[in-house]
């Protein structure tokens, strides 16, 4: 399993046709991926719901998976991605409001989520 590979520190799938689960627990979860700085996985045929657990990739700098099926919404411990200069989850079906918590972000200076069912005020 990719979860068990915790030194990875760059996952590059973009513009694929790969499909599945994206966020296994596994990725994650305590024994996960703690190490992962890259996560792009854009344009592909990707399911699921980003899981609070997200908030343990503390090392996280580009988190991409745009143009998939990603649904639900986007967890408050995404605050705790301090180190995260780029999101990019456009064209998905994310739905809710951002989380105030997004302001802990004090690197981020690219961010896009056109192209979802995002409601309610910028924090």
């Amino acid at each position: 399993s990719l979860g068990l590979i915790t030194p990875l520190q760059t996952f590059d799938v973009e513009s694929n046709n790969m499909e599945g689960e994206l966020f296994k627990p596994e990725y994650a979860g305590p024994n996960g991926l703690t190490e992962i700085e890259n996560w792009r996985v854009s344009l592909n045929n990707f399911v699921g719901s980003v899981p609070s657990e997200i908030g343990r990739w503390t090392k996280i700098q580009n988190l991409w998976f745009a143009d998939n099926g990603i649904t639900g919404i986007i967890p408050s411990e995404i605050g705790s991605l301090e180190n995260m200069g780029a999101f990019l989850f456009y064209k998905n079906q994310v739905m809710g409001t951002l989380p105030a918590e997004i302001g802990n972000m004090n690197v981020l200076t690219w961010i896009d989520m056109e192209d979802n069912n995002i409601v309610g005020t910028i924090p």
